[in-house]
Order: C-alpha cells, then structure tokens, then sequence
C-alpha cells in the first residue's frame, strides 16, 4: 500500500518556507551588525557627522571618544582582511601574526574604552580632560598610532579613494545651508544640532514621518531599497566564504568553482557600494534637505497667515 505523498510535500513546504525564513533574518542581522554598525557607523564614520563637517570641525565631547575609536575600527578591519587573503594563498605563517595583531588592537581598543569612559556602555560618559585616566587614553591612542597607522592606511586610503574621488560620497554640505538647517532644527526641537548629535537624523526622520506624509513615503522607498542592497551585500558575502572554505577542504577540478567564488566577491563589492551611495547620497541627503525644504515652505505659509491677519488687527483698533 503505497503512502500519500501529500502529507510528506506540505510539511517539506512549510520546513523549506521556515528555513528561508530564518536564514533571512540571519543574514539581515549579521548585515546589520557587522555593515551598519562595525564598518559604516564605527569605522567610516556616521554619514551625519560628514555631511555637517563645518558644525563638528572642532574636538567636540561628543565626538573626541568616536573618531580616536576609528584608528582601532580600521586597523581591526584591515588584519581581518589581510588574515583572510593571506590564509587563502597558503600564508599561513604570516596569517597568523595579523590574527596575533588582530588581538593585541583588540585589547588596545578595550583599554583605551576603560580608561577613556565611565561607563563602558556610554560612549558619551566621557571623563573629564584633566583626568589622569583620560590622559593616560590620549598617550595610548597617541603610542598606538605608530604601529596601526600602516593597517589604518592600507585599509582607508584605497576605500577613500573610491568612496570620495570616483563616487564623491564624502562631499559635505555646504557651510550656508549646514547654517540654516541648524537654525531650523533648533527652532523645531529647542535644542542645537551640536547637543542631539546623531539624534538629530532620528528626529528629523520623525518630524517628517508626523508632518510631510509625502516625503516620508519617498523616504521608506529609499530605507528600503538601501536594506535589500545591505542584506544582498552579506549574503553574497556569505557565498564568497562558503566557496573560500570549499575550494581549502576540496581541491575543486572545475575552474567553474572559482570563477563562481570571484563572482560572489564581485557581487558583494558591487552590491556594497550600491548600499553606501544609498546610505550616504540618498538617503542620508534627502532625509535633512526634506526636513528644511518642509521648515521652509512651513515658514512662507506662517509669513503669508501674518501679513494677512495684521490688516484685520488694524481694522478691529479703529474705533
């Protein structure tokens, strides 16, 4: 008696669905942590602090902790990459000195985050400058740089190159409209830019989602299509270390192999930058020219109300 293979294709469906399920919103997470937060936020830079470069040009508090923390970002991020390519050719040796290098940035990093903070966990509970413990972070961030200073070149310049001179996604604002956005955003929120720091693309965001329904729905068009391009850039990414760790456990004979994995690498790279130019021209952009292109028009139509009420007023004085 033969069995229904109904039974067996539903629940295979429903396994499938929740496998692809869940390997989404891994890869989304890992994208997530690893993209946004480790090397756009913590090692390029959030896109806020370049785009009003003339407003944090000095050592602000806010800001003194997050761009010393770069050097260590860039210099763990370059020894992942050396250790990977190196390991990938057979060097193994020479592998192995960046992932002792990779430590040892590691461990700088957490000691320069002690002695530099009160709490660990509160990048802004800064100590203050006359601390001895925050003097001791500037000595070890200035002793560091020596010896990181090739890993953060070797890492940054070609990145700079092609972010800023190819695509020119590190040009700022310019300083009239850094200016006036300024004095919009605090006649709005009651507080400076200086004082929200990265807060202020979050209530802009807000502001404009409760106020301007039309620019937000442009807004999430962008959010969205800088998301899929984040998660196709790490699950790519995925594929290139899949195909690396195959190609070192089997000798593949096909060439179709490697030309397979150096496609991957290609997609990855690709969808990457396609992510950040999103992130950095796009979205980041327009979400600032929305909210002060609203405060404008906002302000015309208050100017317009004033001048048509004071006729009104001067009638109503006279007796």
């Amino acid at each position: 008696m033969e069995l229904d293979p109904w039974p067996r294709f539903v629940a295979l469906s429903f396994l499938t669905v929740f496998l692809f399920y869940v390997i989404g919103h891994t890869i989304a997470l890992l994208a997530y942590a690893l993209i946004d937060k480790l090397l756009v936020e913590r090692t390029f830079g959030h896109p806020f602090h370049r785009l009003f470069n003339n407003i944090f040009h000095r050592e602000e508090p806010s800001l003194w902790y997050a761009r010393r923390s770069r050097l260590f970002y860039k210099s763990l991020v370059a020894t992942i990459a050396a250790s990977i390519i190196l390991g990938v050719n057979g060097l193994y040796r020479t592998s192995l000195v960046c992932v002792v290098l990779f430590f040892i940035v590691v461990l700088s990093k957490l000691l320069f985050t002690c002695l530099s903070l009160t709490d660990i966990h509160n990048p802004y509970s800064l100590r203050k400058e006359d601390d001895k413990w925050r003097c001791c972070a500037e000595n070890l961030w200035k002793i560091s740089k020596f010896p990181l200073i090739p890993l953060y070149l070797a890492f940054d310049s070609p990145v700079a190159i092609v972010l800023s001179f190819l695509f020119r996604m590190h040009k700022p604002f310019v300083s009239k409209f850094q200016k006036e956005f300024s004095r919009e955003f605090k006649d709005a929120f009651g507080i400076s830019v200086i004082e929200a720091g990265t807060n202020t693309y979050w209530l802009t965001f807000a502001y404009l989602n409760q106020s301007d329904p039309d620019s937000s729905k442009l807004i999430q068009h962008w959010l969205n299509i800088y998301i899929f391009a984040r998660n196709l850039t790490m699950a790519f990414f995925a594929l290139f270390a899949y195909g690396i760790v195959v190609s070192r456990l089997n000798e593949p004979t096909s060439r179709l192999h490697y030309l397979w994995t150096l496609s991957t690498l290609v997609l990855c790279l690709l969808f990457f930058l396609r992510y950040y130019s999103l992130y950095y021209n796009d979205y980041s952009k327009y979400v600032f020219r929305a909210f002060y292109s609203y405060r404008c028009q906002l302000n015309q139509k208050r100017a317009i109300n004033d001048s048509l009420q004071e006729p009104v007023c001067r009638q109503n004085r006279t007796p």
